[in-house]
């Protein structure tokens, strides 16, 4: 099915993570990794790290999956630092604002990845974010 896509859209990297998810469901490890090699080389901006982890360690590549798998969890914890202070430059907020809500993100981040709760609160930081915009004027 996917092969068949492949062949007539050779460069859409959602069919070849696509063809690994099958792969990977048939045990066909190996080929699930070059598949999603081949879905990185055409979008490097896409996030395969889990699967690429999950084919590693099913292939019996159990630290090679761990570092991939570590890898692409840093990789989205530096993406949301990253690209909330980039928004908050965009903001033309003050700095002392900007660092008070990137602290107020990260507190909530983590409130999510340690599991004291499912969703990221938006009231505080929306209070923040309002508060510095009427100051910013």
């Amino acid at each position: 099915m996917a092969g068949a896509f492949l062949a007539r859209y050779p460069f859409y990297a959602e069919a070849y993570k696509f063809r690994a998810r099958m792969l990977l469901v048939k045990g066909r490890n190996r080929e699930a990794l070059r598949s999603l090699k081949a879905a990185k080389g055409i979008d490097e901006w896409k996030v395969y790290g889990f699967d690429e982890a999950e084919a590693n360690y099913n292939a019996g590549a159990v630290d090679e999956a761990v570092r991939v798998l570590m890898a692409q969890i840093e990789s989205l914890l530096d993406a949301i630092q990253s690209g909330t202070h980039i928004f908050l430059l965009g903001t033309m907020v003050s700095r002392a604002a900007q660092e008070k809500i990137e602290r107020e993100v990260r507190k909530e981040v983590m409130r999510v990845v340690s599991g004291r709760s499912r969703r990221l609160a938006r009231h505080r930081t929306a209070t923040l974010l309002k508060r510095a915009r009427r100051s910013s004027r």
